[in-house]
């Protein structure tokens, strides 16, 4: 069972790091207390750097895919019908990445390919091609296929802008995180109420 970690920041610190990180010229959509709110715990408990998450989404915003993460998608099913979600990659996610482009059975492939066709090299050099093409490789082709993963940015579209609500990991239950923006973002962005189908009804 996860821990879960509550802490308290005072009106003083979200203006602080409101100015600190750049949000406000950073991206162009509007966002809430609440997403302003996981930047600064994402980055105190999991080391995630606003930046990576801001600059995300300004390229985003752009049109632009630099770190080649997998493309917006909307939420088809309840409780956040309606919703947006983007992924976001930080270099604490670059494991995972690696993993998943290898698969099963894929490290052990590329160390019996190079023993077998790297005979005569020493073993320096084998060791520098086996880590080349299980990590520099593995990221570059997942980059390539638009497939790098991280966590998700969860947000609306509303008359042609985006509304940044809050952060979440893929772990996270979908009703805590409905709760989390129905508690924090309904009075900001009312029109939410009409977006996201009661939960009553579903």
């Amino acid at each position: 069972m996860e821990k879960i970690v509550q802490f308290e920041i005072s009106d003083e610190e979200f203006d602080k790091f409101e100015c600190f990180s750049g949000v406000k010229w950073k991206i162009n959509g509007e966002y809430s207390i609440l997403f302003l709110a996981d930047l600064m715990a994402f980055n105190e408990l999991f080391n995630i750097s606003s930046d990576d998450v801001l600059m995300t989404l300004n390229h985003y915003e752009r049109g632009l895919n630099y770190s080649g993460t997998k493309s917006p998608s909307v939420f088809k099913r309840m409780p956040l019908k309606g919703l947006y979600h983007i992924h976001f990659y930080s270099p604490q996610y670059m494991t995972n990445n690696i993993n998943i482009e290898l698969g099963k059975n894929g490290l052990q492939d590329i160390i019996s390919d190079v023993l077998d066709n790297y005979k005569d090299f020493p073993a320096d050099k084998k060791a520098e091609i086996m880590t080349e093409r299980a990590i520099s490789d593995s990221l570059e082709f997942r980059r390539e296929k638009v497939k790098m993963t991280g966590e998700w940015v969860i947000y609306a579209k509303y008359k042609g802008k985006n509304y940044y609500l809050c952060l979440a990991r893929h772990s996270d239950d979908d009703y805590a995180i409905r709760k989390r923006i129905e508690k924090h973002c309904f009075d900001k962005f009312p029109f939410l109420k009409d977006i996201l189908v009661p939960l009553e009804h579903s």
